[in-house]
This record gives structure tokens, C-alpha cells and sequence, in this order.
């Protein structure tokens, strides 16, 4: 199963330190697990997403979601 959580980017002096917290929790699970905007974009991939495509965050920021090959559609 994949989780899919929809929040707005973080904007004013903080935003580091919220993106930094928020990606330390999401790296600690199991689980792959991305966040994306409003768009529908990759604004961050945790490690097990990342590890599960093996491609990068980097990779990965700013990809349309309907555009990541689902393993669930093989």
C-alpha cells in the first residue's frame, strides 16, 4: 500500500527546520511514503520510497506522481 500526504510548501525563515524535522521522522519508516504539492508533484521521497524505486530524492523532486511506476501496476 502507498500513502500519498498533500500539504503545502513550508515558506518564512523556519521552513529549513520544518522540511529537516519533517524528513528525519519520514526517513525513520518502513514504509515508502511520498509528500506532494498541490500540483501533484514530488516535493519529498523518503528513504524506503527512494530505496524501493532506486532512483534519488533528487530524482524524484518535482515528478508528476502519475508519472512514477507504480510496482502495484506491474
Amino acid at each position: 500500500m502507498h500513502g500519498v500526504l498533500v500539504i503545502d510548501k513550508p515558506q518564512g525563515p523556519t521552513s529549513f527546520e520544518v522540511v529537516r524535522r519533517v524528513r528525519s521522522a519520514l526517513d525513520s519508516l518502513t514504509e515508502g511514503l511520498l509528500v506532494v504539492d498541490q500540483k501533484q508533484s514530488v516535493v519529498l521521497a523518503n528513504e524506503a520510497f527512494v530505496k524501493l524505486l532506486g532512483k534519488s530524492n533528487e530524482q524524484l523532486m518535482g515528478t508528476p506522481v502519475s508519472a512514477i511506476a507504480w510496482l502495484d501496476d506491474a
